[in-house]
């Protein structure tokens, strides 16, 4: 994963965890900034030239995140992670690509799969960082990390371009074309009881996960752990994001978004209250808090998506579901840029105990849809 990588890179490059979070900010301000263009894309070519073309701008800027690391240069980084966010604004359409053309009775499931195949890049790749390191040592520090997302990106272009074949009409989605249909259409999803706490879970789990992964490498780092200790650490995080899909779809579909979309913030608060109290150089429990955060993340994800799509009619549900993911990446993205500031000023247990406060926010007003009828 990219976010805690440039974090790492620009703090070697500047010295500041303020620079550090405003670098891995750009990865998550590049998300929001392209899920509009990429939306038109789609509305008028289909899914396939949409996804494909937001895998290839992340491409180039992995790419020009190779070249900001060999010219020393930190400015070059903040562009190349923009061009990165665009791969991540992509991925997050093709989970509601695999919606249109699955059974209602099996929304969780379907989604489920997506996330068990995006396991396999992303929790191989961290475990690979020390050899990705060792053999990529003429370039500096941390750039062969962002080779191999380059090449992942560039097979993943591929794969959408040849696989993804044109597809009938319903591949196709309409575009919020002006801020005043996008404000209006935010608010037409949050009147609705069911799709407003779908919304409240969806932000508050990608937020959280984001703001407390991405500043988590430096406070392994600082805590004296190798590169190999954060690769191991952020390989097992990612696995318990991506792997449990299938299990969680399945859950969701047998037993109903609201108590996955719960669980998940319940492990969310969980995991902050770990991250906030485990030690520094004390890597298994930081470890073991950063699972917990990938569960939730994982519950809350797959379990928000499925609540929001079914709580929302068929004639609103493309532009609700872009207002939650624009939503949820605008608040990733604010999270990050707050996430360094936060630790300069309060360390990383007060960034922790932030998210804790979140979490639990959020799952007060979710927990009410225990109690109310889905529609």
């Amino acid at each position: 994963m990219p976010g805690p990588v440039i974090s790492l890179m620009a703090d070697r490059l500047t010295g500041s965890q303020v620079s550090a979070g405003i670098a891995q900010t750009a990865i998550a301000t590049g998300a929001v900034v392209a899920s509009i263009p990429l939306a038109a894309l789609s509305q008028r070519y289909g899914r396939r030239i949409g996804i494909a073309f937001g895998y290839l701008t992340g491409m180039l800027g992995a790419l020009l995140v190779v070249s900001g690391a060999a010219a020393g240069s930190y400015l070059l980084l903040l562009p190349g992670g923009l061009a990165i966010g665009a791969a991540g604004a992509a991925g997050m359409q093709a989970r509601f690509a695999a919606l249109e053309v699955t059974d209602r009775s099996r929304y969780g499931q379907a989604i489920g799969a997506i996330t068990l195949v995006s396991a396999l890049g992303g929790t191989v790749g961290p475990l690979l960082a020390g050899l990705t390191e060792r053999l990529t040592d003429s370039l500096p520090l941390y750039s062969g990390q962002f080779l191999v997302v380059a090449a992942g990106l560039g097979i993943s272009t591929a794969a959408v371009l040849l696989g993804l074949r044109p597809g009938p009409s319903q591949y196709k989605c309409p575009v919020l074309r002006t801020t005043g249909r996008r404000f209006a259409s935010i608010w037409a999803a949050l009147r609705d009881p069911s799709a407003r706490r779908a919304i409240v879970g969806l932000v508050t789990v990608h937020g959280i996960m984001i703001s407390l992964m991405n500043m988590a490498a430096i406070h392994l780092h600082h805590g004296g752990a190798t590169l190999n200790v954060v690769g191991l650490a952020f390989g097992v995080h990612v696995a318990a994001m991506f792997l449990p899909g299938p299990l969680v779809g399945y859950l969701v579909d047998r037993r109903g978004p609201a108590l996955l979309l719960s669980a998940g913030l319940v492990l969310e608060l969980l995991a902050a209250g770990l991250l906030a109290t485990a030690p520094q150089h004390h890597a298994p429990a930081v470890t073991l808090g950063l699972v917990l955060l990938g569960l939730g993340w994982s519950c809350g994800y797959v379990a928000g998506s499925v609540q929001l799509t079914t709580a929302t009619t068929p004639a609103k549900r493309i532009q609700v579901q872009g207002a939650a993911d624009f939503l949820a990446l605008l608040t990733a993205a604010g999270g990050a840029l707050l996430a360094g500031t936060v630790v300069t000023t309060w360390g990383y247990t007060g960034l922790a105990y932030g998210a804790g406060a979140a979490a639990l926010l959020a799952l007060i007003v979710t927990t009410r849809s225990l109690w109310v009828e889905e529609p």
